[in-house]
């Protein structure tokens, strides 16, 4: 090769070499540039999307929170469908004893007699005569049955016995008439029939002038009412 044209070839390399690293450093600036525009365009995408995983996961803790509130309503609201369950249990045999589904005559007979046997007594007399119950009559949904009877007692028995009647049907405890609900009941009307006043034995007036008091007591005529609730289909059937 000839000294001038081993000069030429060697500016051609140096040229080539030049343009080669050219393209290196535009390339590198061009890839450099487009990674910042990605960046500068995408980061606030970016932060974006960050917010609003954060928001996400606020909202899943919130509803998880709500969740295990949730749950403990339930578990609460179960214990307490189960106690009054438990109390309605205990409860069912005084409420039908209180307002039978059945004619209660015997269960009034019974009461009545019972009470004037506990209440009587040499300083408070109490007795009862002449219960006579009616055929029970429809009223709406319950059955009402009438029934009338005699009574001979102090003014404090029978006082007792009115107030036995008043609170009569009575669910609380302190009420019952001893440890047991008394079947509902009513007083409709009382007639007082008074002593007439008559000559005394004089044997009676000595017994009150050595200091034996006399019971004074009165006679009543009291028409009074009982109830009962037949079960839905026994209503119907009637």
């Amino acid at each position: 090769m000839l000294p001038s044209q081993k000069k030429q070839f060697e500016e051609i390399l140096h040229k080539l070499k030049s343009i080669r690293q050219n393209f290196i450093i535009l390339m590198t600036i061009g890839t450099v540039t487009v990674a910042g525009t990605i960046f500068f365009h995408s980061y606030p995408k970016y932060t974006e999307a960050q917010k609003d995983k954060i928001e996400i996961q606020q909202i899943d803790a919130k509803i998880k929170e709500k969740k295990t509130g949730a749950d403990d309503i339930k578990t609460e609201l179960a214990e307490k469908e189960k106690k009054f369950n438990e109390d309605i249990k205990d409860l069912k045999p005084i409420l039908e004893r209180a307002l039978p589904t059945s004619d209660p005559t015997d269960e009034i007979a019974e009461f009545l007699e019972d009470f004037a046997l506990y209440t009587n007594s040499e300083t408070h007399p109490m007795s009862m005569e002449n219960i006579a119950f009616t055929e029970p009559k429809k009223e709406g949904g319950y059955f009402v049955v009438p029934f009338r009877m005699s009574i001979e007692a102090d003014q404090e028995n029978f006082s007792r016995f009115m107030k036995q009647v008043e609170i009569s049907g009575s669910l609380k405890r302190e009420d019952f008439y001893r440890q047991n609900s008394v079947p509902i009941m009513s007083i409709e009307s009382i007639n007082v029939n008074i002593p007439q006043e008559k000559d005394e034995d004089p044997a009676l007036k000595k017994s009150e002038s050595s200091g034996e008091k006399k019971i004074e007591t009165f006679s009543f005529s009291v028409n009074l009412q009982a109830y009962y609730k037949p079960e839905a289909e026994t209503v119907e059937g009637k």
